[in-house]
């Protein structure tokens, strides 16, 4: 095998910059990466992607083996001389449920990613952000034994009353 192809989303922020850190890592196998929608990717894998998932990332070897999702993405590291312990490590069995929920975690939230990572512009970015559902600190203070209770299910000390000093 001397080249992979890897064709990603070119409207998602969050593949632009991954795709751009992999052309800068040194490589040991040849990846070529194309936008899903360039001319040159609907020309060579035209059948391909039209049976892919809009958004979903394609890793294909210049000897036909095609690779989605989290095998994609151990490829793309595989092909890269600093990563290739971690790629094979990752392909282990033990790791394969793991790595496939990191992956299929970053493949939902990339948008969300893109943002935080600076990779969409301002009025996007603050929509995205709007759009978030807000976090919700819970309040909690330990009890007598040291548990930690919502404040509104602790017993009341002496210390809580308003007519404290």
């Amino acid at each position: 095998m001397k080249a992979i192809y890897v064709l990603y989303d070119e409207d998602c922020g969050f593949c632009r910059r991954c795709a751009w850190w992999l052309a800068r890592q040194k490589q040991q196998v040849r990846l070529i990466l194309w936008p899903r929608g360039c001319a040159a990717a609907q020309r060579t894998f035209g059948g391909l992607l039209a049976t892919a998932e809009p958004d979903e990332m394609l890793v294909i070897t210049d000897d036909g083996a095609v690779y989605r999702g989290t095998k994609g993405y151990v490829m793309c590291l595989w092909a890269l001389r600093g990563y290739r312990r971690w790629a094979k490590r990752l392909a282990r069995p033990a790791l394969r449920p793991m790595v496939r929920g990191a992956f299929e975690w970053v493949a939902r939230h990339r948008g969300l990613l893109s943002t935080l990572l600076g990779c969409t512009g301002d009025a996007e970015a603050a929509a995205r952000l709007r759009d978030l559902e807000p976090m919700r600190c819970a309040t909690v203070a330990p009890d007598a034994s040291g548990e930690l209770l919502p404040l509104n299910e602790r017993p009341q000390s002496p210390y809580d009353s308003e007519h404290h000093p």
